[in-house]
């Protein structure tokens, strides 16, 4: 039997006398006891009893599909409390070259069982996400968000190949559980976390992930928006109109098409909102040219303003006709978080965007991702 919970947290109690209260409820219901919350948290979305404590008063639930399915057992050993502190402390510090250095040689660092987050502050119950936009470093958002979402990082940690489905899927999973899974004390995400410490350049990575909840609400019941700044002591009013800017829902980016097989020059789309998904936007070159080649969005430009995307887009258009192709720099295929203007992947003329504009907004892709 399966019950109809809002959330996980309803399943998951850290008192025995409010779990028997629960249960009286419904005499149909049972319980089992995990040595820690993480494991019980486990248990409550997948029926994994991976590190439950099988002895004692421990009914157990009834066997479900996902709680009988056998899988390759990770290579990869479980992290000591210490070890994980060593981890949170080479992220506050920002030191990028260490941190990768470590999840990579243990992913467990990063991914515990379940495939859920691994907590390295427990007492908050923060993330690595957590830790790195509270420290206003976007630098290591970066890092992170790029080593959650490769599916090769998954893969690396069940010793299995990084093409498959099911490692896509599970990177998938784990980067919207980073995202949007809230800390212990208020309820926030790592999203409220950049917010309100007041870091533009975190909010502007995590809002580029398509996964990012970004009007999540924290114990209050208060967004990102509303937070803005409230633990940045002397913040601007720049600085909070820039943040306000970026988590509005009329944000725009400036998309970038080609078609899959790069045969023809790159097109500079008009603005489009965050909410525009790919699939809503593949087009053809030539829409009563049913041999016309699909183009597909690239790479996009933003955050910014509906005013400012299209005067980005004016001024980019207006330099590509009137410049020199062959002496431009050209936009690279996009990586996962960000795009350099300096190599041509592109593998076509396609210049940059004015000056004036290029320093005032940065190019990010891929969209969607």
């Amino acid at each position: 039997m399966r019950m109809s919970f809002r959330n996980v947290g309803e399943r998951v109690f850290d008192n025995k006398e409010e779990a028997l209260l629960f249960i009286k409820k419904n005499k149909k219901i049972r319980f089992k006891s995990f040595r820690n919350f993480q494991d019980a948290q486990n248990f409550a979305y997948n029926g994994y009893a991976g590190g439950g404590n099988d002895g004692g008063n421990t009914d157990s639930l009834l066997s479900s599909p996902s709680s009988l399915a056998v899988e390759k057992p990770s290579p990869f050993k479980s992290l000591k409390s210490q070890e994980l502190v060593k981890l949170r402390k080479l992220i506050e510090k920002g030191n990028l070259a260490e941190v990768k250095k470590l999840v990579w040689e243990n992913p467990r660092y990063l991914v515990s069982s379940g495939d859920f987050p691994t907590i390295l502050h427990e007492g908050c119950r923060y993330n690595a996400l957590h830790v790195s936009t509270k420290a206003l470093n976007a630098p290591m958002t970066d890092l992170l968000l790029e080593t959650i979402g490769n599916p090769a990082f998954t893969a690396l940690l069940y010793d299995g190949p990084p093409t498959a489905h099911t490692y896509i899927e599970r990177s998938d999973i784990l980067l919207d559980l980073y995202l949007n899974t809230p800390d212990k004390a208020l309820n926030e995400t790592p999203l409220h976390f950049a917010s309100k410490f007041g870091s533009v350049e975190c909010v502007r990575r995590l809002i580029t992930c398509s996964k990012t909840q970004v009007n999540a609400r924290n114990k209050e019941g208060k967004t990102p928006f509303d937070v803005v700044c409230l633990r940045c002591s002397g913040a601007s009013q720049d600085l909070k109109s820039t943040i306000r800017m970026l988590l509005s829902e009329d944000q725009y980016y400036v998309p970038v098409w080609r078609s899959s097989d790069a045969c023809d020059a790159p097109l500079v789309g008009p603005p489009c909102k965050t909410s525009v998904t790919p699939d809503k936007l593949s087009m053809r070159r030539d829409e009563s040219d049913i041999t016309s080649p699909i183009l597909e969005i690239k790479a996009f430009a933003g955050p910014m303003s509906e005013s400012s995307a299209r005067s980005f887009r004016t001024k980019w258009k207006r330099e590509m006709k009137a410049g020199d192709s062959g002496s431009s720099p050209v936009l690279t295929t996009p990586t996962k978080y960000n795009v350099s203007l300096n190599s041509s992947s592109l593998n076509g003329s396609f210049q940059s965007p004015p000056t004036s504009v290029e320093n005032s907004f940065e190019i990010v892709g891929d969209w969607g991702q």
